[in-house]
């Protein structure tokens, strides 16, 4: 729909929105106030304008953290410290930059609990993130081919005996134009898992394929892909975590969540226990002293 213009009349303490465009009033309901000033949406010189087009984000709302008392000063400094003195814009990179330490203690889970080997400590906790926009089927689709993609081209860059760093530097340059080259496609054929690429951890992908090309040097392609898979088990049970919408508006809504996440880090690293795997790893052993 185009924009219309709208006057707005109050009558006994109820406001009315009449249409210039259809000479009638309309519910209030019924009508998205883009915004109430004179100006125009969009000023140029030497050009015309033709079409134009909108944006928008969706954000929750926060409950606030206390009843605003005027003499309470516990209220003034939670008012003071709210996210909502933010922009929208820094709202919601923060609503998703809030997860990670979330993300991150899941990885320290599964890594120091569990057993599960992994490649990097926060490769899986930041492609978490990235699978809160592209959702997780579709990022799990979308970084198997940018892998395969990558570990391609990093075979053929054995040819040119490449130095590490700039080796890194040319496998970054692919990764870059070719989640640009799908972003592309997903605008153009109206792909949102694809158009929402810009997210993807860029820095993080280059170092998944030199580290994957790496062990299947060294170790072979089976304890290759089975780290690889184990990394994309503990990215999507972070993602499972910190998608949970009740979980996602608590750390954005509160931010001093984040402590207890640090509470929590410290204690999983005072932990010197047996992990699960290696508890079936040598399950064997245990047998034999019994019998």
């Amino acid at each position: 729909d185009s924009l219309s213009p709208y006057l707005v009349t109050i009558h006994a303490g109820k406001t009315y929105l009449y249409s210039l465009k259809r000479k009638e009033f309309v519910p209030r309901t019924s009508v998205l106030l883009w915004g109430s000033s004179k100006d125009p949406i969009a000023n140029v010189e030497g050009l015309r304008i033709t079409n134009w087009t909108f944006t928008s984000i969706p954000l929750r709302a926060h409950l606030p953290k206390l009843k605003q008392q005027a003499d309470s000063w516990v209220a003034a400094v939670l008012k003071w410290y709210s996210v909502n003195r933010l922009s929208l814009s820094t709202q919601h990179s923060f609503s998703v930059l809030l997860l990670l330490p979330l993300a991150a203690l899941m990885i320290a889970f599964l890594r120091n609990v569990v057993g599960i080997r992994t490649f990097g400590t926060f490769m899986p906790a930041i492609l978490s993130l990235a699978f809160r926009e592209t959702g997780l089927l579709a990022g799990l689709l979308l970084f198997i081919v940018v892998v395969i993609f990558g570990v391609l081209l990093r075979m053929s860059f054995k040819y040119f005996r490449l130095l590490l760093v700039p080796r890194l530097c040319a496998t970054l340059t692919c990764v870059v134009m070719l989640l640009f080259g799908l972003s592309i496609f997903g605008a153009n054929f109206r792909i949102h898992s694809l158009s929402s690429l810009s997210l993807f951890p860029v820095v993080i992908l280059a170092m998944v394929i030199e580290r994957l090309s790496i062990a299947i040097d060294e170790y072979g392609y089976r304890k290759a892909l089975s780290t690889l898979g184990l990394s994309l088990v503990a990215a999507a049970l972070a993602y499972l975590l910190i998608s949970y919408h009740f979980v996602s508006y608590l750390f954005s809504a509160f931010p001093e969540l984040n402590l207890s996440v640090l509470g929590l880090a410290i204690l999983l690293g005072r932990y010197f226990g047996y992990r699960l795997t290696e508890l079936v790893r040598f399950k064997s052993f245990a047998d034999k002293e019994l019998s």
